[in-house]
């Protein structure tokens, strides 16, 4: 009816060539989707547009782009050539009676799909979580129908209850806790480095395969427990988002990444809490710094500097297709080692983004399986030596500091797991390996989501963390570890480590929101990211 419509309104010719090249634009976000992701396209992803063109030129199969140059060369001039007739069959044409029909028609179809009595008839359903499978049992109109008409409930999602006094109760309430503790070294104000390191994960769980040396021997060491990503393979804004901040992905809904679609204002983090208590608060990635709007949003967070990839040398500091783990190790050091204020460093490193397949020239750990292709040896390989070349600048960083007078912390962690698929695939080399638990339970396996993290101080000793959190709990290890002073607020998360010390998407059921500390815990968040940030005032 979509299509019927249209080329009423403007005649079959110019009709069908406005529908078709909508839908196939809407066809290949779906497809690049699902290959990097496993996910659809999501409506409001159009605020990715920008990202996903500069992650995917790093894909490009550049015999293609020679054909599509060519086809579009011809087109052109084809198009020149018969302009006239061109533009005489384009000529927009109006079908009155044809446009009245297709119009009640539509409405009709609208009708029955905003009924919920019908839709079950007709076994068509929305679920809590939007995904793939819902996608494909309810067809690209009618999910993306239901998106957009529930567009504002996808982007904000006001609680019920959301005023000045509500915030009050839970203040009120987050006052009252005698179990949070606070760093007893608060005479100290350390050096804080967190470190969040691209696709960083032990790849040694994997049966069937061998590596020559452990691979993150020197991590290993250091690790005080795991973090539950919010994503797989993809979306390192979404693990930094929660990580500084101490808000979480649970309340947002799939395809979101709150850089893009929701800081477009001062937001608290922990960088504003380190700035606070007078600490220089400095930003690390090698990589564009509009990428993820991470040039805007990390001043909405309180950073003083972000350095990006124009801070570092692009042609010596690079290894494989990216900048060095060890030039941005360097680059820490040379940050703390300035000036006589104390520091909060936040890096994001690049080295170990995919794709993997023959990334180096020359590989750093022998990797041996009968269970892998030729192709899939390729992508482990390449990973493991970037994995290797990850933990060895983490050993260098931690040998520099231990030599260091001034007291420093250190937080070291994954985002993610990577994509280990060929070329551009997903989950090739963990099913060759039969890593996940069941194949098409992929999404709510925890193991898909599950990286180490290691915490190092050369002042004081370090409590671990529970065995599986989500990134925002590292926010409150942070300021506690540090002995600032932060905001009260921040202490739900101690009251949420006990009962749910992760909050995913995929993993933590519908049932949990009703919950009197969950409705708290997205109040808190509604109020700094959407609604008039009552918590500022107190």
């Amino acid at each position: 009816m979509v299509y019927i419509v249209i080329i009423s309104l403007l005649g079959e010719n110019l009709g069908r060539i406005i529908f078709y090249l909508s839908i196939s634009i809407i066809l290949i976000a779906n497809i690049v989707k699902l290959s990097f992701f496993d996910e659809p396209f999501y409506p409001w992803e159009i605020y990715l547009m920008k990202d996903a063109f500069m992650i995917g030129i790093r894909y490009i199969n550049y015999q293609i782009v020679i054909a599509i140059i060519g086809m579009s060369i011809l087109l052109i001039m084809l198009a020149i050539k018969f302009r006239k007739y061109i533009v005489q069959s384009l000529r927009p044409k109006l079908r009155f009676n044809m446009l009245i029909l297709a119009l009640i028609i539509f409405a009709m179809n609208v009708y029955i799909l905003d009924n919920s009595g019908y839709l079950s008839d007709l076994g068509i359903g929305k679920s809590w979580y939007t995904g793939k499978e819902e996608a494909v049992d309810n067809g690209l109109f009618v999910e993306n129908f239901f998106l957009i008409k529930d567009y504002d409930e996808y982007i904000s999602d006001k609680p019920e209850g959301y005023s000045k006094e509500s915030i009050n109760s839970v203040l009120d309430k987050l006052s009252r806790c005698n179990d949070v503790k606070v760093s007893s070294e608060v005479n100290i104000k350390p050096n804080v480095i967190v470190i969040m390191s691209e696709s960083f994960w032990d790849a040694t769980q994997l049966k069937g395969v061998t590596f020559d040396r452990d691979i993150i021997g020197n991590v290993r060491k250091d690790i005080k427990g795991s973090i539950v990503s919010p994503v797989f393979g993809g979306g390192t804004a979404n693990v930094e988002f929660e990580a500084l901040t101490g808000l979480s992905n649970y309340f947002t809904n799939p395809g979101i990444i709150p850089y893009n679609v929701y800081l477009r204002r001062p937001t608290p983090s922990i960088a504003n809490v380190f700035n606070k208590n007078d600490y220089d608060t400095i930003a690390i990635h090698p990589n564009d710094k509009t990428f993820y709007n991470r040039d805007k949003v990390y001043k909405y967070m309180g950073f003083n500097r972000f350095i990006d990839r124009e801070g570092f040398d692009k042609e010596k500091d690079i290894k494989g297709t990216n900048i060095a783990d060890e030039k941005v190790m360097d680059m820490i050091l040379s940050q703390i080692s300035s000036g006589d204020n104390p520091k909060f460093v936040f890096a994001v490193t690049m080295q170990n983004h995919d794709p993997y397949l023959n990334e180096y020239s020359k590989l750093e750990v022998n990797t041996s399986s009968k269970k892998l292709n030729e192709a899939e040896m390729s992508i482990l390989s390449n990973y493991a030596s970037g994995i290797y070349d990850a933990d060895r600048a983490y050993e260098k960083l931690i040998n520099s500091l231990k030599n260091s007078d001034k007291p420093t912390l250190v937080y070291y962690f994954g985002d993610h797991l990577p994509r280990l698929g060929k070329p551009i695939g997903v989950y090739d080399v963990y099913n060759a390996l039969n890593y996940f638990n069941d194949k098409e339970k992929i999404d709510t396996d925890i193991n898909s989501y599950i990286t180490p993290v290691a915490i190092w101080s050369n002042y004081k000793g370090i409590s671990p963390i529970a065995s599986k959190v989500s990134p925002a709990q590292l926010s409150l290890h942070i300021l506690k570890e540090s002995g600032v002073s932060y905001p009260m607020y921040f202490n739900i998360l101690e009251r949420l480590n006990r009962e749910h010390p992760y909050l995913q998407n995929h993993l933590s059921g519908k049932e949990i929101q009703d919950e009197e500390l969950v409705k708290d815990y997205k109040l808190i968040q509604y109020d700094l990211l959407f609604g008039n940030q009552y918590l500022n005032e107190n």
